[in-house]
């Protein structure tokens, strides 16, 4: 459904409804050849008319293509399959984000994993410091909750830091993986009225 119908027929403005609307959230790329009868690439778009505020105006894509497992004899034109491990991928890839508001700023921070397939989660409640440009630490939260929104209050233009630590623990199906700890810290400059900083960790 993401690209069939010609442009102003039914199916395209529904499309087209669907995203002036704003309610178009996430788009995700699924593996080729995952259906029985077809090996054309597939799309699933998830769909919400009551957006989270760091999500308004904006439309999430991820690439699950590669996320798949190979079936030891096809099925027609199916030759691999979407295991659990891969589907916890997708889900985990929509929700590792929280939201930090400085002032009228918004810094959105991605927590994307650097080891596919894996879902990790904070074990303990992971530090997220407010720094001034000497480093100083004027603002300090906790969260265990990748989807909370931290408010920090409104500060005077110039330069900062933004510092998230905490220990991580990763799992799959249940099992233990890996632990270790994030300390990732990306640096801003508050010049505007709204702004939006986006980075990862790894």
């Amino acid at each position: 459904a993401l690209f069939t119908g010609d442009a102003g027929g039914g199916a395209s403005e529904i499309r087209k409804h669907i995203i002036e609307n704003d309610w178009l959230e996430c788009i995700i790329a699924l593996p080729k050849n995952i259906f029985y009868n077809t090996g054309i690439p597939t799309y699933i778009w998830i769909v919400s008319n009551k957006k989270a505020p760091g999500r308004r105006g904006k439309v999430q894509l991820i690439n699950a293509i590669d996320q798949y497992e190979k079936l030891r004899k096809n099925l027609g034109q199916k030759n691999c399959e979407m295991k659990p491990a891969q589907i916890v991928y997708i889900r985990y890839k929509m929700h590792y984000y929280f939201y930090i508001s400085i002032g009228n700023v918004k810094v959105v921070v991605h927590l994307v994993s650097n080891i596919n397939n894996y879902n990790f989660y904070f074990k303990n409640d992971a530090r997220v410091n407010l720094n001034d440009e000497s480093g100083n630490v004027i603002a300090s939260q906790f969260t265990n909750n990748y989807g909370s929104l931290l408010e920090f209050g409104s500060y005077n233009y110039g330069n900062y830091y933004v510092n998230v630590k905490g220990a991580v623990y990763s799992s799959v199906n249940g099992s233990s993986i890996i632990d270790h700890n994030i300390d990732t810290t990306v640096s801003f400059k508050l010049d505007a009225p709204t702004k939006t900083i986006t980075f990862n960790l790894n």
